[in-house]
């Protein structure tokens, strides 16, 4: 059964997290292709792209009242997950416990469509499918830098 823990974070200590996850994803392709030089561009955005949600799996669903985003687990269920929100992302872990300290591996970079205050969004997880709200209100669309 999947667990689901919940934090807060920074934009900086998730813009680490990223450049982070995103470097050891980008070795471990350099790697599975037999350390061949010369694709560290190719295999840094192939990294980005793997763990960036794509969009048409991700739901975003603004009502009245709410702004929802819901995201399929697809094959990360049994996993222990830690969800961290920040302002203008979500990053899904798989969290454990690895000689006294809290092992972390980014599964999932979900960017949020406006800057919200994390500490107002609720996390559920449905079956295989984890559901984020936060009040409208909450949102400030001047900072929406998708419009």
């Amino acid at each position: 059964m999947t667990q689901l823990t919940t934090e807060l974070s920074t934009t900086q200590q998730h813009d680490d997290a990223i450049h982070e996850a995103i470097a050891k994803h980008a070795f471990a392709l350099y790697e599975s292709e037999g350390f061949k030089d010369g694709n560290d561009q190719d295999h840094w955005f192939r990294a980005e792209r793997e763990l960036t949600y794509p969009d048409a799996s991700v739901v975003f669903e603004n009502e009245a009242s709410f702004q929802t985003i819901r995201v399929p687990l697809d094959g990360m269920g049994g996993f222990s997950l830690l969800i961290s929100i920040s302002p203008r992302n979500v990053l899904i872990f798989a969290a454990g416990n690895g000689g006294g300290a809290v092992q972390r591996e980014v599964l999932r970079i979900i960017p949020i469509p406006v800057e919200v205050a994390p500490e107002q969004v609720k996390a559920s997880l449905q079956g295989e499918e984890l559901t984020l709200a936060w009040p409208t209100s909450i949102a400030n669309p001047t900072l929406d830098q998708s419009a």
